[in-house]
């Protein structure tokens, strides 16, 4: 407890800090779906990179399947292909330093191209092999257009409810801070009243005489909503913030 802290002043931190949370969760899930685009967009550009080298080298790609599948076709045991890719490595070989890996049971060869990497199929051409990853990068482009999308309609429904509650946290606030104080109730706590979930205050006469307040004795402003019912009942006031 803070030296000198009053009830006023403890009740007044935890409001702020009430807010804060509230203000803080959305600031989150902005966060969050933001991550998400920026990590699909990096997946697309990986993807689109990639595809555009596998095209610009595929001479030098087909040239290293045509090497391995001629090394496999001669009977060379698997770990003697590997073998003699490392000597051609060693040598300084520019097909041979393309090759990253080679997985003899799924028969794919994962090359180096610049930054990125791919796999290609020994049964297959490098073009062939960049088609696919074009096919994948347009379904990914559509994913990240919906995932936009998505994200600002997340986005704005976090804002809306995070609003609501930050009014709905006013009009109880103001109710409080008068019985506190211990003077005039708020004007809407004579009657019957509750916060909405959208943060609108709803007010409801008790009895008759009520009734006559609300509907001539000042309690309505233009901007409220008055809501009537067809069988005999009391009027309802909605209040914006």
């Amino acid at each position: 407890e803070i030296p000198g802290e009053t009830k006023e002043t403890k009740l007044q931190s935890k409001a702020k800090d009430a807010t804060h949370a509230i203000t803080a969760k959305v600031e989150k899930i902005r966060i969050d779906q933001k991550q998400r685009v920026d990590d699909l967009e990096a997946s697309l550009a990986l993807k689109e990179r990639t595809a555009s080298l596998l095209e610009e080298r595929a001479d030098q790609i087909d040239a290293v399947v045509q090497v391995l599948n001629n090394a496999l076709q001669s009977g060379l045991r698997w770990d003697e292909v590997q073998d003699y890719v490392r000597e051609e490595q060693a040598k300084g070989s520019p097909l041979a330093s393309l090759i990253q890996e080679i997985d003899f049971e799924q028969r794919v060869v994962t090359v180096a191209l610049d930054e990125c990497s791919a796999k290609v199929s020994l049964d297959e051409s490098a073009r062939a092999a960049s088609s696919t990853l074009w096919s994948l990068a347009k379904k990914a482009r559509m994913k990240v257009t919906k995932t936009q999308e998505a994200s600002v309609s997340v986005i704005k429904a976090a804002e809306k409810q995070a609003d609501n509650k930050l009014k709905a946290r006013a009009w109880q606030q103001d109710a409080s801070r008068l019985k506190r104080q211990k003077s005039t109730q708020a004007w809407f706590q004579r009657f019957a009243w509750f916060v909405s979930s959208e943060g609108f205050l709803v007010v409801a006469p008790r009895d008759k005489g009520q009734c006559e307040q609300v509907l001539f004795g000042g309690v309505l402003r233009p901007t409220d909503a008055l809501v009537l019912c067809e069988q005999n009942g009391p009027p309802t006031v909605v209040r914006a913030r």
